[in-house]
């Protein structure tokens, strides 16, 4: 009884000390909350259904869907993520591993010379009849080891769901890799699309001035007008040569661009890829988007699993100041001479060691770990916040500018079909020689650059489509609901280091 009543005050004097020497003057930062975050009421958005996880189809374009596919299957960058996962996935193996029993088969002979000063000085010297045969012996040693922590404060639980929140964190991670991979082939390719729409109206504003440049000359030749208007008819065509030169650059960069995204699964597609026309679809989103913003995107998903995981480690840091119990265990055959190991009975040894850690001066190591802990919890915390912030921005600015290019658009559309009504009215008149055919070739250029201005237009539109598509995360499915979220704030606001 006394030795017991002598364990029991020890453990209680463990307990105080370990209270006594946890630090209370830390800060957390507080998580911004989801009814916090919302789109300026002035912004205007697309309203209909979350994109699909293949959100690319949409467009309804086999080209496009082949490029996505392509590079989603052999990008580096997704396989260095893959990479990060099966990493992730081992470290919750093995915390679980280390959490749990242990069992090992040892095996083990020792030849020495016992020392005649030593604990065992009597089994120096050789006496036969007593069974002493020294200074040498060989010993051997055969059995099971078994040992296992009892985890009495949840350390290792704390460790395994650290482990299982970085996993989590970088699923979403790759989630992401994926998103920022298809938009941006979407992107290349729709502009390479654009571009090539904007060469081949460059080259009819080209072979037009070229007509006009013939018609001037011989004008000039049979003396109807001077040379000027010859020479400002040159002019306009270097203009539209120079144009068409960029446009092809532009085109040739991109396409290479897209090239390295896509990867060598995509080179078949490209070098047979045609000319389409930029599609009219736009995406859709809710006409709320308060907490869904939160939940879609993939890299604030992993934020919050990160922030799961780091709050996780602090449980792990504080279990660290009580004391820490474990057993140990044997169970085999041990002699001093190997012949005797597996001849008798008498070799069987058995070992049951309870053990016991008290953490009770450390000259501030486990405060310093748990410093660590806390300020990468906040470091995290904060980066989630701005996160959110960047989130409701990105939408916000996306949403505006595209707000403003689909009333410029209307606006340039109109404008269009006047020229067009224009150019088809001076090719009447042509046609019934009230004026010259050179005269109804040149009405037709205003139609023509505002033909390359509106396909610009249209490119904008679509790429502050691609950029809306995500911001809101694509198609991505959120792997926490507000139930999770608003667990994920109870805990951070638990988080309190005054509770030891």
């Amino acid at each position: 009884m006394r030795g017991l009543r002598a364990i029991l005050m020890l453990l209680m004097a463990a307990l105080l000390s370990a209270c006594a020497l946890t630090e209370s003057d830390r800060k957390t930062v507080a998580m911004l909350k989801p009814q916090d975050v919302h789109v300026p009421d002035d912004v205007r958005l697309p309203v209909g259904k979350w994109p699909a996880s293949n959100w690319w189809s949409q467009y309804n374009d086999a080209q496009l869907d082949t490029l996505i596919q392509a590079a989603l299957a052999g990008n580096p960058t997704i396989q260095a993520a893959q990479a990060r996962i099966a990493m992730a996935d081992s470290q919750v193996r093995l915390a679980r591993a280390a959490s749990g029993p242990q069992i090992g088969l040892i095996g083990l002979i020792d030849r020495q010379s016992v020392s005649s000063n030593g604990f065992l000085g009597p089994y120096a010297m050789d006496i036969p009849e007593l069974g002493i045969s020294g200074p040498w012996y060989t010993s051997g040693l055969v059995g099971l080891t078994a040992g296992m922590n009892l985890d009495v404060w949840g350390r290792d639980r704390a460790v395994i769901e650290s482990a299982v929140g970085a996993g989590n964190a970088r699923q979403a991670e790759l989630e992401m890799v994926r998103l920022d991979v298809s938009t941006r082939v979407a992107q290349l390719y729709f502009e390479l699309q654009k571009t090539r729409g904007v060469i081949e109206i460059v080259m009819r504003l080209r072979d037009i001035q070229a007509n006009m440049l013939l018609a001037h000359q011989t004008r000039h030749a049979a003396g109807l007008e001077s040379e000027t208007a010859a020479q400002l008819a040159s002019a306009q065509k270097l203009m539209a040569d120079a144009a068409l030169n960029i446009e092809q650059a532009r085109a040739k960069f991109v396409r290479e661009a897209l090239r390295a995204l896509v990867g060598p699964g995509g080179d078949a597609v490209q070098q047979q890829l045609k000319t389409m026309p930029l599609p009219a679809a736009g995406p859709a989103m809710p006409a709320n988007l308060d907490f869904e913003l939160l939940a879609r995107r993939p890299d604030l998903q992993a934020l919050s699993w990160y922030i799961l995981a780091s709050l996780s480690q602090i449980d792990a840091a504080q279990a660290e100041f009580f004391p820490s119990f474990d057993i140990k265990a044997f169970f085999g055959l041990y002699t001093i001479h190997i012949s005797d190991l597996f001849s008798t009975p008498a070799s069987r040894q058995i070992n049951l060691i309870p053990g016991l850690r008290l953490p009770i001066f450390d000259s501030g190591l486990l405060n310093a770990n748990l410093d660590a802990r806390y300020a990468g919890s906040n470091l995290v915390v904060a980066l989630y916040n701005q996160a959110v912030l960047d989130a409701v921005r990105d939408v916000a600015q996306i949403g505006s500018t595209l707000q403003g290019l689909q009333g410029r658009i209307g606006i340039e559309q109109e404008r269009l079909g006047n020229l067009t009504f224009a150019a088809d009215g001076a090719q009447g008149a042509a046609a019934r020689g009230l004026i010259s055919q050179t005269e109804a070739q040149e009405s037709q250029l205003p139609a023509l650059i505002q033909q390359a201005i509106l396909l610009d237009l249209q490119g904008q539109q679509l790429f502050g489509e691609l950029g809306l598509i995500r911001a809101l995360g694509g198609g991505a499915e959120p792997q926490c609901d507000a139930a999770t979220q608003g667990c994920l704030q109870a805990r951070a606001q638990q988080k309190d280091p005054t509770r030891l």
